[in-house]
Formats: structure tokens, C-alpha cells, sequence
């Protein structure tokens, strides 16, 4: 990974807090193209029990957020799709 996500990845991993570490740099074992962000994020969840610990303990509620790094995201479009995404009953994306 680029030296800044290797960085973002140490400081979230290294930040203590309730939900810490809040974002996780994965790098999963194989490159599956296009889905690698998604499976990546199932596997290190299945492989790191601290991370599964941190994200609720239960992999059926674990969510995972995949956005591409070739674009620039506002600071509320996280918290915008949670509040979207808990607050219906279809699906977003």
C-alpha cells in the first residue's frame, strides 16, 4: 500500500477509544479485481477476532463501508450513509 494508507492504518490501529480502530487498512491475501475491497474487509474480519471484536462481535451485523480512493469524499458522506442506511429498509448503494 502507498506510505500515507500505511500511516492511516498505524494511527487508526494505534488510537484508543470505543469504536478504535474506526478504519482499518486491509490487505487481503489475493486480488480478487473489482471485488477486492468488499472481500478483503469480509476476510479480515474472519481473520483478525480484535477487529471482529471492535466492529460488534458478530460477523451478521459487521458493517463495511467500500469507497474508491480516486475520489474525493465530503467529511459527512460516511455519517450521511449510516444515518441512510440504518434508517431504511432497502438497501443503499
Amino acid at each position: 500500500p502507498p506510505a500515507w494508507l500505511a500511516r492511516l492504518d498505524a494511527a487508526a490501529r494505534s488510537t484508543k477509544g470505543p469504536c478504535a480502530p474506526c478504519v482499518v487498512v486491509a490487505h487481503p491475501a489475493h486480488d480478487y479485481g473489482p471485488a477486492t475491497k468488499l472481500v478483503g474487509a469480509v476476510e479480515a474480519l474472519r481473520s483478525d477476532l480484535e477487529l471482529l471484536e471492535k466492529a460488534g462481535s458478530d460477523r451478521e451485523k459487521a458493517v463495511v463501508v467500500a469507497a474508491d480512493d480516486d475520489h474525493e469524499w465530503e467529511p459527512f458522506a460516511l455519517a450521511t450513509l449510516l444515518h441512510v442506511g440504518f434508517s431504511s429498509s432497502k438497501p443503499v448503494g
